[in-house]
């Protein structure tokens, strides 16, 4: 009986303007995946490209991001973890990295990104990648990459 009434209570309005919301933010969450889609591509062209300019601009400047490169340890803050690119960049020819079964969660103001990336000999790493919202543009703040050394069924 409470149900019933609660359901006369809610008029019209209140169905369009919940329809509305939820429309806005279906729509919100749909353009911050093409966000994450775009600065994933502009990560692996850096990464492709060897330019430590691009690298540099898609990261956090703040001193909570983190980089786990394959087989080392963590690697912490703006410094560190750019000084790693730039001997990567410097230490080996470029070859390009292509990201696979991309998977994106937004949440809020931050996003997580997983794939496998496949490199020019064939071998997959699994990665993941997160991204925080700074002044309108998303900004790597994590990437960990690690070698796929046995594939599980699922």
């Amino acid at each position: 009986l409470l149900s019933e009434k609660k359901k006369d209570m809610i008029t019209e309005d209140d169905k369009k303007r919940s329809t509305e919301l939820t429309d806005a933010i279906k729509d919100a969450k749909t353009a911050a995946e093409f966000g994450i889609r775009r600065v994933q591509v502009d990560f692996y062209n850096a990464f492709t490209e060897q330019n430590l300019t691009a690298m540099e601009n898609l990261w956090s400047s703040r001193d909570d991001i983190r980089c786990i490169h394959p087989g080392m340890s963590s690697l912490d803050g703006p410094e560190a973890v750019m000084s790693s690119w730039e001997e990567i960049f410097i230490g080996s020819p470029s070859f390009a990295i292509q990201p696979l079964n991309t998977r994106i969660d937004v949440c809020g103001q931050t996003a997580l990104c997983s794939c496998q990336e496949e490199t020019p000999n064939g071998r997959s790493l699994e990665c993941l990648n997160i991204y925080r919202r700074e002044k309108g543009c998303w900004k790597m703040i994590l990437h960990m990459a690690s070698p796929i050394v046995m594939m599980m069924q699922q």
